[in-house]
Formats: C-alpha cells, sequence, structure tokens
C-alpha cells in the first residue's frame, strides 16, 4: 500500500496504462511476434512513465504467446522504473493448494506490486493473495463491461455491494481494494460510503466511454489510492512510426485532466 501512496503523491498523478499490447493494433511496422511485443510495450512504457504511477500487464496478451510471452513479461517487469506500481489483471480464483501457488507465482516468481483477483468462490479462494501484507488484492466488484448487469448489478442489495460489505470483514492487513468499472459511477460512490479508504482500480474511461469527472467525483477520497486505468486510447493513439510522441502526449493530456478534475474537488 505504501508503495502506490508514495507513487501517487510524488508525481501528483493517478493515471494507470493498461499494457493490453494486441498486434492486431499496434503500428504495422512492428513484427507480429513476441519481439514485437517486448518491443511495443517498452516503446510505451518509455512514452509514459513520466506520468504514469502504475502499469496494469493484462495476462491475456502475454500468455497468448506461450512461455516467450511470459519471459517477456519478466523482462518488462525489471525494465519499469522501481518506483512505479506494477499490477498484474489476472482475474485469478481458486481454493486449497491452487490459489496459494497463484498467489506465490504473482507475488514472487513474478514480483508484482498488486493482482486483479475474482472473489465469487468466497473468502478461501483469495486468503493466499491477502497473507501478502505489502501488496494489494484488487477484487472485482463492479467491473465496466455491458455483460456486469448479469449477476453483478442482480440481488438487493446487488452482488458488488455483497462483495464489497464481506472484504470489509477480511480486510485484516488493509490490503483489499476493488476494480469499480467508471461506466457505473453511482456504484463507486456506493463504495466509498461502505468502504471509504479502498484503493480503487478503474476501467471504462477511454474507449468504453465512462465519465471522467462524475467517475473521480465519487472515487476521490484524500488519503485513498486510486488509479484511472486507460488502456487503448494510449496505446494506440497512433499506429505510424511516431506512436511515441503521440501515445506520450495522449497520457500527457489525461493525467493533466485527471489532476485538474482532482484539485477541483479537493478545494471545493
Amino acid at each position: 500500500m505504501n508503495k502506490l501512496q508514495n507513487a501517487i503523491h510524488s508525481k501528483n498523478s493517478y493515471l494507470c496504462i493498461g499494457l493490453d499490447a494486441s498486434p492486431i493494433y499496434w503500428p504495422q511496422h512492428i513484427a507480429n511476434n513476441v519481439q514485437g511485443l517486448e518491443y511495443f510495450c517498452k516503446s510505451i512504457i518509455e512514452a509514459t512513465q513520466e506520468c504514469s504511477v502504475a502499469y496494469k500487464f493484462n495476462l491475456a496478451f502475454f500468455e497468448v504467446w506461450g512461455y516467450q510471452g511470459l519471459r517477456t513479461m519478466q523482462r518488462l517487469l525489471e525494465f519499469i522504473p522501481k518506483d512505479i506500481f506494477t499490477i498484474a489483471d489476472a482475474k485469478r480464483s481458486d481454493i486449497g493448494h491452487s490459489v496459494s501457488f497463484y498467489a506465490k507465482a504473482f507475488f514472487e516468481t513474478y514480483p508484482f506490486d498488486a493482482i486483479t483477483v475474482n472473489p465469487y468462490m468466497g473468502k478461501d479462494s483469495i486468503q493466499p493473495f491477502l497473507e501478502y501484507p505489502e501488496k494489494i488484492t484488487f477484487l472485482l466488484a463492479l467491473t465496466s463491461n455491458e455483460g456486469s448487469q448479469d449477476f453483478q448489478l442482480q440481488g438487493n442489495p446487488p452482488l458488488y455491494e455483497q462483495v464489497i460489505r464481506k472484504a470489509v470483514q477480511w480486510n485484516i492487513h488493509n490490503n483489499i481494494g476493488f476494480v469499480m468499472g467508471a461506466t457505473r459511477p453511482d456504484a463507486i460512490l456506493n463504495l466509498r460510503n461502505i468502504f471509504p479508504k479502498a484503493p480503487l482500480l478503474i476501467p471504462g474511461i477511454g474507449t468504453q466511454s465512462g465519465d471522467l469527472t462524475s467517475t473521480l467525483k465519487n472515487a476521490y477520497s484524500p488519503g485513498a489510492p486510486l488509479l484511472i486505468t486507460i488502456s487503448r486510447a494510449i496505446l494506440y493513439a497512433d499506429n505510424t512510426a511516431n506512436f511515441m510522441r503521440y501515445t506520450q502526449n495522449k497520457s500527457l493530456d489525461y493525467h493533466q485532466k485527471i489532476s485538474q478534475i482532482i484539485h477541483e474537488i479537493a478545494i471545493s
């Protein structure tokens, strides 16, 4: 938790870059292979590290390349400056011995600072992650995709709220956070009322058209870590040989917008 708070404070930034690196969208001059994956991701990191406090690795875009993709992920973790927070967007969940090995894999073998997990198998499916006090475990609460309404918004109270209330009981080490989609800012406010200081990882701004202002008004709480994660809108800002310059400008633009809105909220 301290690492994330320090990164946010030192850069005065809340921007997280999602490394959803797909050869379908990256510039055509970059090879469609695992070497191209590494080159593209390193270029994105170089272009955005000035204003980014975190990088979120979507595991699908690395696992698809087999063991070479995982080796690339390891090299990228070593390439990222040590003061920048790293998140394994793995959405893992299991029970018993299996989940303890998932925790070991993502917090020791691949030394991520945080992970996304699916809490819907219950407490024992996430407990091994929580036993790493210095790491943050982001529980999927209310995601930004259209299908979130199929289950997460059902019930009274809705299922996502039941997850949050259970997590309050599990948060012995103060290392539980939540994934909350920007497409549901009213639910973010509901979470803040239940769990005021929880770290939030918020996707849905950019390509998914979540509203940045209403999201930040409901999500911001002094002293509570907050990350606005943006992937495609920054990664694929341009598909020419000059893509790094456009990516840098786009990331700075988002950073400035987020910082300005939060400044206005803080002084209001």
